[in-house]
């Protein structure tokens, strides 16, 4: 009776966790062709690639039901969102409620190694699926842009190389 139950476990969780991570695929299908029509977000399907290998590397294959209150909290602000979008039609959102419910997943599993720790880690990657709004990132890029040019004229300096620092543009003689 133990090993059903284990079993009729299973599959509530898939069945749960199916239903979580697939409702906003279709808002978030528009909202990833959206980013890669741009050109600073060129590594999304890369990096999703990335995400999927790497849980796919390390994880149990121990579908688990949330547990823990974090994980309780991320699913539900998750569905919430997603719910919201869908009523709002806000791609963006959508976005947002799928990395929660994908972070509240990763939260709840565990490694397959010996020390079993959570995969909460690989959330970091769905973090960077979101875009900052009001184009703060774009700004963001473009200051960062300019401190590295800055400090790559510095770092030339300090090597003695001949070199013209023209905006974001670091001209050498040839």
């Amino acid at each position: 009776m133990n090993m059903k139950n284990s079993t009729n476990q299973q599959y509530l969780a898939a069945a749960f966790w199916a239903i979580v991570l697939i409702a906003p695929l279709p808002s978030l299908s528009i909202y990833l062709a959206w980013l890669n029509e741009l050109d600073q977000y060129g590594y999304i399907f890369p990096l999703f690639l990335a995400l999927i290998a790497r849980i796919l590397v390390r994880w149990d294959y121990q579908l688990r039901m949330p547990s823990d209150r974090y994980a309780l909290g991320l699913v539900t602000l998750g569905c919430c969102l997603t719910l919201f979008a869908a009523y709002r039609a806000s791609p963006w959102l959508s976005a947002i409620g799928f990395a929660l419910s994908g972070t509240a997943w990763l939260r709840n599993h565990f490694s397959s190694a010996e020390d079993h720790r959570r995969l909460t880690y690989l959330a970091l990657l769905l973090v960077m699926l979101i875009r900052l709004p009001l184009n703060l990132d774009i700004q963001l890029t473009a200051s960062l842009q300019r401190v590295t040019s800055k400090v790559s004229s510095y770092l030339l300096d300090a090597f003695s190389v001949p070199h013209y620092l023209r905006g974001n543009v670091i001209d050498l003689p040839s």
